[in-house]
């Protein structure tokens, strides 16, 4: 019976027809007086992987938190412990695992032999002898065997024979590594056709999340992702253990991996995955890109563009079987909208063609005309020479019968001689007239002809201005049709490179938030994508921007900002700094140790080719000298940094592996090492002829060594895995008398794992299983435990390191370091390991600047983590348990004024916050208001009275009246600074600044009036009241009955207008913003939704761009005004308070809020931008380009102030 209800409950909860409260009310409610529930929630980790909604999170805690206060239910959760910093974000749930917290490490060779062989206690069946041994050799040191080993056991228990787990029986299955890649082969075998092969790898495909840079994991997918064709083989594939199927939160069927371990042991689904991985890293990239879509409501602007379209089209074509019904829906909507603004690109082209076509037309007609006037104009000049041509010839045909007159004449004289003089002369005078009478009409002819001739020429000239004027007009025509075609032709290049700018600004700024949520979380590539995504973005696509501000936000707003150095192919074991040359050496699996520069990170490191296998490293105090060496080996090498091309020096003397190297830190020629065969050596390096000192006396391996900052003394930390070993000590030797018995200062149960000494060297560190022991050991002759550190529940700390100015000690377990505040001992801070296989930490670092910790986990990463606090995180500059109400910026922006609860008003120098702030009393204050020039300060009080401050003089006595009987609710100045507002109760009256005896004028409305404000130009007055109405009031006419704007269902709480003065917003008690058209009023108002309780606050930045928004659900919203519609961006400080103010600065770089008891300063965008090329210390490699930005976009620096990446430099010299 008890097992039947308890399927029906759980079939109630699975089909949401039940909550976790109620089905617990059902539970407790039949259990007897003193009975205790008991919840076991395994995988709790899911709650964050799966749910990526934090409200949704905090109400699932907030039910287990409600059921654990009940005293009737006791909660048991399992979870990973690289999930523990994401529980912790929730304050009530981080305070209740306190003293309730069990950390669980590795298990041991023994437990491991306990997990396997306890619980065939009691049974018949047992293994064959020797057996579980084997199984734990091939099991090794590797965690991810683990999930190898559980599919092991349970493959063999399938296989046992009367009773007996036999040798036989694992060689058959394929022993731990064999045995799941022998099943998955056999049941893919089991899948005769072609055709369902190729289904079942299509399927498994899906299951496998594509992760670049790192090991790909295991992804849960839909039902309606696969279709049913493939769905149809979930069933087989779950009764083969290979798949699990479950329900997503909608109640969606959904399948999974049984075992990651799949994806990197059967070689198959490796193939699989090397031959689709380009396919499946696209296929997340338009999923991406989709999901955006969807939540956007399927808005255009998030569809593909460009090339990222084009890439998809080819996709589509080869590989549709493998998209979802919705993943090709998003395709082919992003063609049909390139084909529709290719069809309005292609009208408004034809338009522009046929306009050119018809200029021509007209200049063509225009020429014509010209044609015809200049012909016209041709005849009436050959009329006139031809009437000129006439006339010449008339007058030389008189000229000519005026000589033969002159001639007859003469002869007649000749045979009168008797004529007498005078005649004669006369005659002769007369001949001389004609003969210039003559020369004149030959002038006169010649001018003619001349004239006649320009006249010619004049109309030739005319024709060929006509003829130019002809040529003109078909040149224009041409040219009009050239230019038109240049002119789409460079409009098509330049928005065809526009969308690609945004399509690749939208891909980026979308792998920047992949790349953060990855395991890897590799905070810095996803700072250079953010910015990059920018950069493309160009301001052109307002939800670019969005994503990579959220993005950066998330980054700077979490402590341990983390940088990579990548050049390993290998496990990276060991790291050491070099403080005075600034060097890092690190040594891999691979025997290369790589040099790195750390005042240029991006620069290439040196590599060296050292022994296979390096486990350690160590540097002389001068940095001229590299020691390490390798695990399980008997020697130390010895490098020359002055002489890099130099062969190693070799040190063998040691009987057994050697554990701990050390250099004197007083003497650059002095090593000491420590090593299994149970001594000590000293080695002297100015003479390597010379034998070792050795020091004797531990019993067990010698597993940690350090000298003294005087170089005096050793101490050396020894034991063997095994409990009870025979020497658990930690010893001090005098180096200054060599025949002194070592001081021996603690003894363990367990092994002594590691012992440091402090800089000064007054303490000395040692860590036994997770304990750290601090020694003060001033006095030699009455060393004392000082402290003990408790942290380390994960496991063993392995490592101990001092920073260089004592102020900090950092430890090492098995999945964290530890930091600690070698001052006071006190825990200082955790810095989780990051990655799918980073399940332990080899080595670790303090760099010379005592804010970044180097370590190496279990892969070729090396993590420079900054412990600095994170840089974007809210200053909180006042802390007044009265509260603290309206503020408002100084116009220089270095001033803040803010009043409280306590009756005074505080003015916070924001180039100095630490400064005391000078004091304005005032009673009661209620609001506050600074006139537009800045030159008074304003405040209503409760008490119905305002005070004016003269900002010049701040000494002199505010002056003050009396504007209300009641509380003022709200005041506003005029923009010409000539009127003050002010609210209280139903009444708004208008104050002259010069004279306050009496109003200006008064307004009365029918419910109290909360806030009051002027438009940008003064021509409007509005006013909001408790019963969810806006009053718009006409400032030169205010008896003139006013304009109300409803819609809120709650009481108005603020009213702002935009800085052109042409949306008016306002927030209310029904958790709702709207935004009003003052240029259309009659619009509906556009209505954001987002808050989740009462809307206290709103204002706009300078520019227009942003609205900012305070809540009683203790957020500040950040909502995009270009797209207001879009999912606003939360701002959230760690206490969680209540926000009742916000207020942007006068150069909007900084945002002001309000809590019950501070004051909140946060920082923007562009200023986000400037930390994060400060932050990351390299620029984007080749290879990253390529992968997430794009071949065809020209390479460039994400961040000017660093230089291009070396790969960059390789790339292009080939």
């Amino acid at each position: 019976r008890q097992l039947e209800e308890a399927n029906a409950l759980t079939q109630s909860l699975k089909k949401k027809k039940t909550s976790l409260p109620q089905l617990f009310n059902v539970i407790t409610s039949s259990m007897k007086e003193g009975q205790q529930l008991l919840l076991i929630i395994d995988q709790f980790e899911e709650l964050y992987s799966q749910t990526r909604e934090i409200a949704e999170q905090e109400q699932f805690l907030e039910a287990l938190l409600s059921l654990h206060a009940s005293k009737l239910v006791t909660v048991l959760l399992t979870m990973r412990a690289d999930f523990l910093g994401r529980a912790l974000l929730y304050r009530p749930f981080a305070d209740e695992l306190q003293n309730a917290n069990q950390m669980i490490g590795p298990m041991d060779r023994n437990e491991l032999i306990e997990v396997i062989e306890r619980p065939l206690s009691g049974t018949f069946v047992s293994f064959e002898p020797g057996l579980t041994t084997q199984i734990l050799d091939d099991v090794g040191q590797e965690p991810g065997n683990l999930p190898l080993l559980e599919f092991a056991l349970t493959s063999l228990w399938d296989e046992q024979v009367d009773g007996k787990l036999t040798f036989a029986a694992y060689e058959k299955i394929g022993k731990v590594e064999g045995a799941l890649t022998e099943h998955a082969n056999d049941a893919y075998d089991t899948f005769k056709s072609e055709e369902e092969a190729k289904r079942v790898r299509r399927l498994f495909m899906q299951l496998v999340q594509p992760v670049t840079g790192t090991v790909n994991t295991k992804r849960k997918a839909r039902r309606s992702e696969l279709g049913d064709e493939l769905w149809q083989l979930t069933t087989q594939l779950a009764d083969e253990r290979l798949v699990v199927t479950g329900q997503d939160e909608t109640g969606e069927q959904t399948v999974e991996l049984a075992h990651e371990a799949l994806i990197s042991n059967w070689q198959r689904f490796e193939g699989w995955i090397q031959e689709d991985w380009e396919f499946r890293a696209w296929q997340e990239r338009l999923r991406a890109g989709m999901r955006q879509w969807q939540s956007h409501e399927n808005n255009e602007g998030f569809l593909l563009l460009g090339a990222p379209l084009t890439l998809a089209e080819d996709w589509l074509q080869q590989r549709r079987l493998d998209l979802s019904q919705l993943e090709i829906s998003y395709i082919e909507a992003s063609i049909e909208a390139r084909a529709l603004r290719q069809a309005e690109e292609e009208a408004r082209q034809q338009h522009e063609l046929e306009t050119a076509q018809a200029l021509a037309e007209t200049e063509k007609k225009r020429a014509e005309e010209q044609v015809q006037a200049a012909t016209s104009l041709r005849k009436r000049l050959i009329y006139v020479v031809g009437l000129l041509a006439v006339a010449a010839i008339l007058g030389i045909t008189a000229v000519f019968f005026g000589v033969r007159s002159s001639q007859n004449a003469k002869i007649a004289t000749n045979k009168e001689a008797t004529a007498v003089s005078a005649k004669a002369t006369a005659e002769i005078d007369r001949n001389n007239a004609v003969r210039s009478e003559v020369e004149a009409a030959d002038a006169a002819a010649t001018a003619v002809s001349a004239n006649a001739t320009a006249v010619v020429d004049r109309n030739n000239a005319v024709m060929n201005e006509v003829e130019a004027a002809n040529a003109a007009a078909t040149a224009v025509s041409a040219n009009a049709t050239a230019v038109v075609d240049r002119n789409n032709a460079e409009m098509n290049e330049v928005e065809a490179n526009r969308q690609l700018r945004i399509s690749r600004a939208q891909v980026v700024a979308a792998f920047a938030s992949q790349v953060l949520n990855e395991p890897s979380n590799d905070t810095e590539l996803a700072t250079l994508l953010a910015l990059e995504s920018i950069y493309l973005n160009d301001g052109i696509a307002s939800n670019v921007l969005w994503s990579a501000n959220d993005t950066l936000r998330q980054i700077f707003t979490q402590p341990y900002f983390n940088n990579s150095l990548h050049g390993h192919k290998n496990k990276v074991n060991s790291i050491v700094y070099s403080p005075l040359r600034k060097i890092m050496a690190s040594g891999d699996e691979d025997g290369v140790i790589h040099l790195w520069d750390m005042e240029d990170t991006s620069s290439e490191p040196v590599a060296l080719q050292g022994q296979v296998g390096i486990s350690l490293l160590a540097f002389s105090p001068d940095g001229q000298i590299l020691a390490s060496a390798i695990g399980g080996g008997v020697s130390i090498q010895l490098w020359d940094m002055t002489n890099l091309d130099a062969e190693p020096k070799n040190l063998i003397g040691h009987f057994g592996q050697v554990n701990s190297i050390a250099f004197s830190p007083i003497n650059n020629r002095i090593l000491a090492s420590g090593g299994v065969d149970q001594t000590i050596r000293i080695w002297d390096l100015g003479n390597l002829e010379k034998q070792p000192w050795i020091l004797q006396g531990h019993e067990a391996s010698v597993n940690s060594i350090a000298f003294s900052p005087d170089g005096k003394l050793i101490a050396s930390g020894s034991g063997e895995l095994a409990l009870d070993g025979p020497d658990n000590t930690v010893r001090l030797w005098d180096l200054n008398n060599e025949s002194a018995e070592p001081i021996i200062i603690q003894e363990e149960e367990y092994r002594i794992n590691s012992v440091a000494f402090s800089p000064d060297g007054q303490t000395l560190a040692t860590s036994h299983l997770s304990n750290i022991d601090i020694w003060n050991i001033n006095d030699l002759n009455n060393i004392q435990l000082q402290d003990e550190l408790w942290g380390h529940d994960g496991g063993e700390v392995d490592f101990m390191i001092f920073s260089s100015d004592g102020q900090m000690l950092g430890s090492v377990g098995a999945f964290s370091v530890h930091v600690w505040d070698a001052t006071t001992n006190d825990y200082f801070s955790q810095v989780e390991l990051k990655g799918p296989k980073e399940y332990g930490l080899n080595s670790f670092a303090f760099l010379s600047d005592g804010e970044t910790l180097a370590y190496a986990g279990q892969s070729s990463i090396i993590r420079l983590v900054n412990l600095a606090p994170p840089p974007a995180e809210p200053i909180d500059i006042f802390v007044n348990p009265q509260g603290v109400g309206e503020m408002t910026f100084f116009p220089n922006g270095e001033i803040l004024a803010a009043e409280y609860g306590s009756g005074v008003i505080r003015l916070w120098d924001l180039i100095n916050p630490n400064n005391e702030p000078r004091k304005l009393d005032v009673n009661r204050p209620s609001t506050l208001e600074l006139s537009p020039d800045g030159l008074f300060l304003a405040a209503g009080s409760w008490d119905g009275s305002i005070n004016f401050w003269d900002m010049n003089n701040l000494d002199v006595q505010p002056l003050d009246f009396r504007a209300h009987d009641d509380g003022i609710t709200s005041i506003s100045f005029s923009p010409n600074k000539q009127i003050l507002a002010s609210s209280s109760d139903q009444h708004i009256r208008f104050w002259n600044m010069d004279n306050h005896d009496e109003p200006l004028d008064e307004l009365f409305q029918d419910d109290v009036v909360e806030s009051i404000t002027y438009s940008p130009d003064g021509k409007i007055f509005v006013s909001a009241d408790r019963g969810g109405k806006i009053y718009l009031w006409n400032i030169d006419n205010l008896d003139e009955r006013p304009k109300i704007l409803q819609g809120h269902e709650g009481s108005i709480q603020d009213v702002v207008f935009s800085p052109d003065g042409k949306t008016l917003a306002s927030g209310s008690r029904d958790t709702f913003i709207r935004l009003w058209n003052m240029e259309n009023l009659d619009s509906e108002p556009i209505i954001l939704r987002g808050h989740e309780d009462d809307v206290w606050a709103l204002d706009y930045s300078p520019n227009g761009n942003l609205l900012a928004s305070a809540s009683e659900d203790g957020t500040v919203r950040l909502w995009n005004m270009n797209n207001p519609t879009d999912v606003a961006m939360v701002l959230r400080d760690t206490k969680g308070y209540q926000k009742s103010e916000v207020i942007f600065s006068p150069d909007g770089l900084t945002l002001a809020s309000n809590s019950s008891s501070s004051i909140q300063l946060w920082i923007l965008l562009d200023e986000l931008m400037e930390i994060g090329c400060q932050m990351v210390k390299r620029n984007l490699s080749w290879e990253e380009w390529k992968v997430y930005v794009g071949e065809y976009v020209p390479y460039h620096q994400t961040c000017e102030n660093l230089p291009v990446h070396p790969s960059v430099l390789v790339e292009i010299s080939q």
